[in-house]
C-alpha cells in the first residue's frame, strides 16, 4: 500500500516491525483474535484487511464537571441540543417581545419625585419656558478669564445668542 505517494520496498515480516517512508512511520500490528480483523472488498487488492473499530464512544469520566458533561451531551446528540436551543429561543422571544413596548421613560436619568425635578417643573410652569440651560457656549478669551476685555467678549457672545 503506498504511503505519501511512495510504495514500500517490502512489507514487514514480523509483528512490531516498522517501515519509515519520508516523515511517516508504519508499524505492523497483529491481533491475537482473528475475529477482530474483518475481510472486506476494497478497490485496492492489497488492502483487504480492515481492523474493526468500536462503534460506541467511550463514556465520560466519572468525575466530570458541568461543562464537560454539557460538551459530551452536545457531542453525542448535536441535533437534540440544537432543537432544545431553538425551543428555548422561541419561548424567550414570546415572553420577551412585549417587554420592549412596556418600557417608557421620558427622562430615565432623573427620579420624578426628587426635589430638583419638582422645582424644574414649577419654574417651567411659572415662566412658560424650559428650566435649565438651553444653550451652553464655551468661550476662551485671549489672555485668560481675568484678562481685560473678557467680560465684554462674554457679553457680546451672550447678546449674539439672545437674538
Amino acid at each position: 500500500m503506498p504511503c505519501n505517494g511512495v510504495r514500500p520496498a517490502a512489507p514487514p515480516s514480523r509483528p512490531r516491525d516498522t517501515i519509515k517512508i519520508g516523515g511517516s512511520t508504519l508499524t505492523e500490528q497483529r491481533d491475537s483474535d482473528p475475529e477482530a480483523t474483518v475481510v472486506r472488498r476494497v478497490v485496492d487488492p492489497e488492502a483487504t484487511r480492515v481492523r474493526r473499530v468500536p462503534t460506541e464512544p467511550s463514556p465520560p469520566p466519572k468525575k466530570s464537571g458541568l461543562l464537560s458533561r454539557l460538551a459530551h451531551i452536545s457531542d453525542r446528540h448535536p441535533g437534540r441540543v440544537l432543537a432544545g436551543i431553538g425551543v428555548f429561543f422561541v419561548i424567550a422571544v414570546v415572553i420577551g417581545a412585549p417587554v420592549a413596548g412596556k418600557m417608557h421613560a421620558n427622562d430615565p436619568f432623573n427620579d420624578h419625585s426628587s426635589q430638583s425635578v419638582v422645582v424644574n417643573k414649577l419654574i417651567s410652569g411659572a415662566t412658560g419656558e424650559r428650566a435649565g440651560p438651553q444653550v451652553i457656549a464655551l468661550i476662551t478669551p485671549p489672555g485668560g478669564v481675568s484678562a481685560p476685555g473678557a467680560r465684554a467678549l462674554v457679553a457680546s457672545v451672550a447678546a449674539a445668542i439672545g437674538q
